[in-house]
């Protein structure tokens, strides 16, 4: 080996140690990069999880508030359940009235609670502002022998306009009748707008560029800052797939209501400032290879010059 070293031209030779300092050079600092990589990934997945934690604490806090004013409702036996029992066309009138007005300041309970609506089994309906033909059909999917059912997202004709709503709903019970065969008196259901949930800027608190999808329970979007995504249609399934080289996907349920949050970010935004780094480093290399490129060709040129002669 060292004899076949001895006959390389010295050029050769000299070129073969430049190789073997920059070559480790390089090596050392491809590692460093990936290992940077999955270090900067793991802390942001571990960032956005933080995230995604505390929008769900404030869903969940908010949820309850809700559901205890739908339980409120639904249990009330002066005002509500007495409508469902009054059967004298007068007395009923009455009730109704009295319904109406408790059911406005009820609304007034809480910002972003749009319309509370009443059904009896005998098909009675009392609402405040939302279209009865919108809100029908979703009376059927409120199951039996539950506290509360997010029906999930729905578009509702209201006086002014159309809106993007969530629907909550429970079944009525008697306060007075406790037998076995107590059956359901009616079916109270909520209207109520996305931000009475949470902070719709909150995708503002996560990196530049992160997508935020949150869907109900039968997967329909009713939440996204994705402007090629329209609300009420599935969540695109590439980022449903997961991450990727290109994606950091983070995924998570929403319990109460059935459904989902899923947060996809490009991981060039996540890897920016590292990428940065590595530009810089890969100048300074090639600084330091024309600086060490030129001595040693005056060097070699200082060796081949005798020789010549």
């Amino acid at each position: 080996m060292k004899g076949s070293l001895k006959k390389l031209p010295i050029a050769w030779q000299l070129t073969l140690l430049t190789s073997l300092i920059v070559i480790p050079m390089l090596l050392i600092m491809v590692t460093n990069y990936f290992r940077s990589v999955e270090v900067v990934k793991r802390d942001n997945s571990n960032y956005v999880q933080g995230g995604i934690s505390q929008l769900k604490q404030t869903i969940a806090a908010n949820s309850e508030y809700i559901i205890r004013i739908l339980d409120t409702v639904a249990y009330n036996g002066q005002t509500v359940q007495n409508y469902f029992y009054v059967t004298d066309p007068v007395e009923k009138f009455e009730a109704y009235t009295q319904l109406r007005n408790y059911l406005s300041d009820m609304m007034g309970i809480k910002d972003g609670l749009l319309d509370i609506m009443l059904v009896g089994r005998n098909n009675t309906k009392v609402n405040i502002q939302g279209n009865l033909n919108d809100l029908m059909p979703i009376v059927d999917e409120i199951p039996d022998q539950t506290l509360f059912y997010y029906a999930g997202y729905r578009e509702i004709d209201f006086v002014a306009k159309t809106m993007p709503v969530l629907v909550v709903g429970a079944p009525v019970y008697s306060t007075t009748e406790f037998s076995e065969g107590n059956k359901r008196l009616g079916t109270v259901l909520m209207t109520i707008s996305i931000k009475s949930l949470f902070d719709v800027n909150f995708p503002d608190k996560l990196f530049n560029g992160a997508k935020v999808y949150m869907s109900d329970r039968m997967g329909h979007v009713f939440f996204t800052n994705d402007p090629s995504t329209r609300l009420g249609s599935l969540i695109p399934e590439q980022v449903l797939a997961g991450s990727n080289r290109k994606y950091l996907v983070q995924k998570d349920s929403i319990p109460d209501l059935g459904g989902e949050i899923v947060i996809e970010i490009p991981n060039e935004i996540l890897l920016r400032g590292i990428n940065d780094i590595r530009k810089q480093q890969l100048i300074l290399v090639a600084v330091a290879l024309l600086l060490l490129i030129v001595p040693l060709l005056f060097v070699i040129n200082n060796i081949l010059q005798p020789l010549k002669k």
